[in-house]
This record gives structure tokens, sequence and C-alpha cells, in this order.
């Protein structure tokens, strides 16, 4: 991403050059540097916007982008200021769709399912994966995330015996795409802690072996997935 931006930039591409520093406030968040990292992207990408004159999309997709991650960093009231400023944005821009609104309930979701509102967010959750479904139909490569995300959603309200099938729908859209990303890590974990909780010990081991050996053998640097899953293994 970081030589994407630069090289986009060298080559006055600065719409591509933006949505590089906008993925990188958020990844440097998530699993880079950290939030001063994140801040100087977010910053470097609204820099551009500037001086490419007013953009209401492009500053719509940084806000969501910077709101997301400041939801999973705990800055609540800051997310959802982030969040609403690019609903506002987003709307107003031309071209504005599905898509937009999909991206932007999942935020929301996101945001509430930290904050400890469950119940709320287990609502947008719902709602994302209809919209998807509607949309682009059963079997969306998209529907993975809003699946997982449901199962966990479920599972932070003590709810196993709900969790479980969105938890199966999400392994088993993972294995349809044959998706070997960091969400599949995460689906494959979901599914085995809830079978864990629901005391279906054998199938739990099986999926988190599963899980164990894509984090090893795509993943050597992700320590938080593969902490996960030896928590749970240790658990079985």
């Amino acid at each position: 991403y970081y030589e994407a931006a630069w090289r986009a930039q060298a080559a006055s591409m600065e719409r591509l050059s933006i949505r590089a520093w906008a993925a990188l406030a958020y990844l440097e968040i998530q699993v880079g540097e950290g939030v001063e990292s994140g801040k100087r992207a977010a910053r470097h990408a609204s820099s551009l916007i500037d001086r490419i004159g007013q953009d209401d999309r492009l500053r719509g997709e940084l806000k969501l982008s910077w709101g997301t991650a400041l939801s999973k960093m705990g800055t609540f009231s800051e997310a959802e200021q982030s969040l609403a400023e690019a609903r506002t944005l987003l709307s107003n821009a031309p071209g504005y769709s599905v898509r937009d609104a999909t991206e932007l309930r999942q935020a929301m979701a996101g945001l509430y399912a930290y904050e400890g509102r469950v119940n709320d967010a287990i609502v947008l959750q719902r709602e994302v994966i209809d919209a998807i479904k509607t949309e682009y139909g059963e079997n969306h490569r998209n529907l993975l995330d809003a699946y997982a995300n449901l199962g966990a959603m479920y599972g932070y309200a003590g709810r196993d015996d709900l969790a479980l099938e969105p938890a199966r729908r999400a392994v088993e859209l993972m294995d349809l795409h044959h998706v070997a990303a960091t969400a599949s890590v995460t689906a494959l974990v979901n599914l085995s802690e809830t079978l864990l909780n629901l005391n279906a010990l054998d199938e739990a081991e099986g999926y988190a072996q599963r899980a164990l050996s894509l984090c090893q053998n795509q993943y050597p640097n992700a320590h938080a997935e593969r902490a996960s899953i030896l928590v749970a293994l240790g658990s079985i």
C-alpha cells in the first residue's frame, strides 16, 4: 500500500493515491505502527483531497475507513463522529449505491459491538446480510465477513446456539470461494470457539487445527490470530 500510494502520487494519479493512503490509515492502527502512523496516513490522504478540490466520495471513504479503525481502537465518540460524517458525505456524493449503504451499516454494527451494544449491532448486521443477499445473491464473497461478524456478535451476547448457523455459513463461503485470507482464519476460529462452547469438542478441534495450519502457512506474522487459535486448542 505504501508503494502504491507513493507511485500513484508520483504519477499524478491522485485519486488512486488517496485510496491507498486511506487504506493505510486503517491498516496502521490494525497491524502496523499504531495511532500516530495511522493519523499521518489519514492527514496525507486529506491533504491530497484538498489539493484536487472538494470530492465528497473520496472524503467520505476516508472518514469511513478512519471511523472503522477508531472503533476497533476503542475511541468510540470519535469513531461515531467520523462515521456520521462519512454517511453525510457519501449519501450526497454522485453514485451513492447499495454497496455504500451496506459498508456504512457494517461499520456502525462494528462500532455498536465494540461499545457493548450487542443487540443493536446484531440488528444492523442482519440488515447488512439481507442487503448483500438481495443485491448480489446468496453466495456472494462479501457474505463471508458478514456472517462471521454476525456469529461473533451472537457469541458476545452469550447466544452460541444462534451463533452456530452464521459461523458455519461463513466457513462454507470460505470453502466455496477458496478464500485464504485473515478473514478465513477468523471464520474458522469463530466456528471452533462456538462449537467448543456447545461442547462439540472433536469438531471444534478440527476447525481450530485448520485455522492453525492456514495461519502458519499463509500468515506467519499474524500473532494475535495464532494466539486465539492456541487458546481455543488449549481449552479443547
